[in-house]
């Protein structure tokens, strides 16, 4: 620990820029320090007056040497983790904090300062210990307010997947208050994991849960029936009351479950239930099987001959699903684990994958298009690894059977030519099919600078593409264009893409919007492009996220040469790409995601199209189609990875 020197202190002070008054009060509080230099209060005034300057090394070391003076002090331990967590010393705040609820154990202030530390993860995985929650209920027996404490242990417990503590905490904080239905969901899930997971990570490694699964089964399907029944506009527990009955292998009731979610949701006009509608549908027609679609008849079930007892080696926990849109694989890792995830299919690695590492169980999640899983074997069997350790499913098996009824067995071909699905689970698109794309932009190019006198110039991936590699990115599976918008305000810009989207098709070219109702995708001959409104509203560009830049980044556009194709870039594409994708945007990143900040995303949404919108636009459309022969169609919402691939 650094020992300040007061009156060093007193002059950096004085001769730092203008007298302001926060640089005064610092001067003051150095000067009473300099005079009474046991005195730990007075190192503490200093500690905050220098917090206010920002000088946070210096105010991190007037607060330690109030607690020289006073070790005992928990308030000066919280006043250590503020100024470390703006230093980004994780381990230090986690360690302050820890200290000061094992002197005040019990104070509200660090349960709620240290549980929101082990909820957060990302950069304070690391310095997160299991005990800690340990330490939070410890608390429990002196806390004011048991329920303020419970709801910090529940979610640290569910941050953590230590489910079997998060419901016993949740199940106390509904029988102190039995209609907080919020409650009760987080309830009914901590249990429904209790019943699909075997094992938790704990302080000592793989521990197997105490819990007995059918208990836990038996206590989520009754809290989701009590939401069911009590909130009916609460319609994502109908659904994962379904889900809950097919995994335990009850057909007949996920069936009557699904039908009334169903119900629900046709009821509900907003844009995310056009995607959720999709896949309970398919749910529905899955556990049923009153179809002749061949998704209906592909499984994935634990192999039950791979069950092992746990041991230290394990790596994790996935699930293997047969959704709408093909084979969703998804789970977590062991604490700290950053390698990737190798899918094996018969095998054979089929693809790696890469783990978000920021909570304190770092997850994973992907999906194996439909198209993919028809070049499989018609029995073969699926296992993921992460440096050669297995990670577990239900029952502890490791490894699930995948049954694909005319599974044409191609895949160990097509990895044998080097071929591997891209991060959307699809194959990545031949040459022929990226030209095809192309000439889909060149002609809607003509017909927006013809008719709409607007310029379409590539954008996102395809823009980065051109720019760095002088090509399409490898495997890339679409193709990304924009032009300038007129409207300047989200509801403005929702009439004026049905308006530009009806033109369109009268002009010849297909349209359909994305499965979430975003407008527009431009298609000829079964080959579709994105073609992205960029508007400007509250001072940033706004396209499929927003931006920090203004117009003269986009325009006048410059003309440039793709594939021996004419094409047209933003004024200045590397503002784009800096602002788009960092300024590490020349190293290709296999692994690059999208994150929409959540209050953006809000405006994004404005302008996508509800369920009885896009119906309202689909018979306009039709009369467009009956006034003129040659005009396009409408096909409706894409479905990513369908077939054919639209609705």
């Amino acid at each position: 620990m650094k020992v300040l020197n007061p009156k060093a202190l007193v002059d950096t002070i004085s001769k730092r820029g203008r007298r302001t008054r926060r640089a005064l009060t610092a001067r003051r509080r150095a000067m009473e320090v300099r005079r009474n230099p046991e005195d730990a209060r007075r190192w503490a005034k200093l500690g905050r007056a220098l917090e206010r300057r920002k000088d946070w090394q210096a105010a991190g070391d007037a607060y330690s040497a109030a607690l020289r003076l006073r070790p005992d002090s928990a308030i000066y331990h919280g006043k250590l983790a503020r100024v470390a967590k703006v230093q980004g010393a994780w381990q230090d705040v986690i360690a302050h904090l820890r200290r000061a609820l094992e002197l005040q154990p019990g104070k509200y202030v660090w349960v709620r300062a240290l549980g929101r530390c082990l909820a957060q993860g990302g950069e304070l995985a690391e310095a997160i210990d299991i005990r800690d929650l340990d330490r939070l209920e410890v608390s429990l027996a002196r806390a004011k307010d048991r329920t303020r404490v419970l709801k910090v242990i529940a979610k640290v417990a569910e941050s953590l997947g230590q489910w079997q503590r998060a419901s016993e905490a949740l199940q106390e904080m509904i029988d102190r208050a039995p209609h907080e239905h919020e409650w009760r969901y987080r309830l009914a899930h901590s249990l429904e994991r209790l019943y699909s997971v075997p094992f938790t990570f704990g302080a000592d490694g793989v521990a197997s849960n105490s819990h007995a699964p059918e208990d836990a089964f038996d206590q989520a399907v009754r809290h989701f029936s009590y939401l069911v029944e009590h909130h009916p506009r609460r319609v994502h527990a109908v659904h994962r009351l379904g889900g809950l009955h097919e995994a335990h292998g009850d057909l007949e009731a996920a069936a009557e479950v699904y039908r009334l979610a169903v119900q629900r949701l046709e009821e509900i006009d907003a844009t995310w239930t056009h995607m959720a509608l999709q896949n309970w549908r398919f749910r529905l027609a899955y556990v049923t099987r009153q179809s002749d679609d061949v998704r209906i008849g592909r499984t994935v079930t634990p192999d039950l001959d791979t069950v092992a007892p746990l041991t230290t080696t394990c790596a994790g926990f996935f699930e293997a699903h047969i959704t709408a849109t093909g084979l969703r694989i998804s789970g977590y890792l062991a604490p700290g684990t950053k390698e990737s995830v190798a899918i094996h299919v018969g095998g054979r690695v089929l693809k790696r994958i890469t783990v978000d590492a920021g909570p304190w169980l770092p997850t994973f999640s992907y999906e194996l298009t439909h198209e993919v899983m028809g070049q499989f074997d018609e029995r073969t069997e699926l296992e993921l690894t992460v440096e050669g350790r297995h990670l577990v499913t239900t029952a502890n098996a490791t490894t699930v059977r995948v049954h694909v009824p005319g599974g044409n067995g191609k895949l160990p071909e097509l990895l044998a030519e080097g071929r591997v699905p891209t991060k959307w689970g699809g194959w990545p698109p031949s040459e022929s099919e990226q030209v095809a794309r192309l000439l889909v932009y060149v002609r809607a190019k003509e017909i927006l600078e013809r008719h709409f006198g607007k310029h379409l110039f590539l954008f996102y991936g395809t823009l980065l593409g051109h720019h760095r590699d002088q090509g399409f990115i490898p495997g890339d599976d679409d193709f990304d264009c924009a032009y300038l918008a007129d409207s300047t305000h989200p509801k403005d810009l929702k009439v004026e893409l049905q308006e530009t989207s009806l033109r369109l098709m009268e002009l010849g070219l297909d349209i359909c919007f994305a499965g979430n109702g975003r407008m527009i995708k431009v298609g000829l001959n079964g080959m579709w492009i994105d073609v992205i409104p960029v508007w400007f509203h509250r001072g940033r560009a706004w396209s499929f996220d927003a931006h920090e830049l203004q117009k003269e980044a986009f325009e006048p556009v410059v003309p440039a040469t793709f594939m021996d194709r004419e094409v047209y870039v933003p004024r200045d594409t590397e503002a784009f790409l800096v602002d788009n994708y960092g300024p590490g945007w020349r190293t290709p990143r296999s692994d690059f995601r999208y994150y929409q900040d959540k209050n953006d995303r809000k405006v994004l949404a404005t302008t996508w199209l509800t369920p009885s919108e896009v119906r309202e636009f689909a018979e306009r459309a039709e009369r467009v189609r009956a006034g003129s022969p040659s005009a396009g169609r409408f096909a409706g919402l894409e479905i990513p990875g369908g077939e054919p691939g639209f609705r």
